[in-house]
């Protein structure tokens, strides 16, 4: 029942002290009695989505810190590189632009050594959509360009996305 009324909270985004108080039951309640709905991801992922998208960036980071953790011990380094750029994107909406830029590196860095984990299929969605989620991160530090330093070298950078973008059909990078 928790999984119900916490996926209601998650899809309307009606984010209060009541979701956390139901995410943080739902969690307790799961590793209790075993049960983890098979997409779910640990409390503390949840929660630094929730704290991001209530802009609450300081406990999004701490949170996603925590994740990242998880997704390292497990080497899920995909994921790893998701949540490090997720990281990022919450320093850049502090204007945090130093701490933003770095972990965007260690984000690339991550995706890096994962594809040198995976076999070299070029033309496959496994090899390939890494490589885009690359061009997604490099436009991250290029916009951090465009809006603070140097906005001439932004633009190589965003076609260079634009193009991978298509290619998965990630029609909210497109548009």
């Amino acid at each position: 029942l928790y999984y119900l009324i916490k996926s209601a909270y998650k899809s309307s985004e009606l984010f209060n002290d009541e979701y956390f108080k139901i995410l943080a039951n739902y969690h307790e309640y799961s590793k209790k009695y075993g049960y983890i709905h098979e997409v779910e991801e640990s409390y503390d992922a949840e929660l630094a989505f929730v704290n991001y998208k209530l802009k609450n960036y300081t406990k999004a980071i701490a949170s996603y810190k925590k994740y990242a953790k998880e997704l390292r011990a497990k080497k899920k380094l995909f994921e790893l590189s998701s949540i490090t750029n997720n990281i990022g994107l919450s320093f850049s909406k502090m204007q945090q632009i130093d701490s933003s830029k770095n972990y965007y590196k260690k984000a690339l860095s991550i995706v890096d050594t994962y594809l040198l984990t995976i076999p070299d299929k070029k033309g496959t969605a496994t090899y390939n959509y890494p490589i885009h989620f690359k061009n997604v991160i490099e436009s991250n530090i290029m916009s951090l360009e465009l809006k603070y330093r140097e906005p001439e070298k932004a633009l190589p950078y965003y076609y260079k996305e634009l193009k991978s973008a298509k290619e998965f059909n990630e029609q909210q990078i497109v548009s």
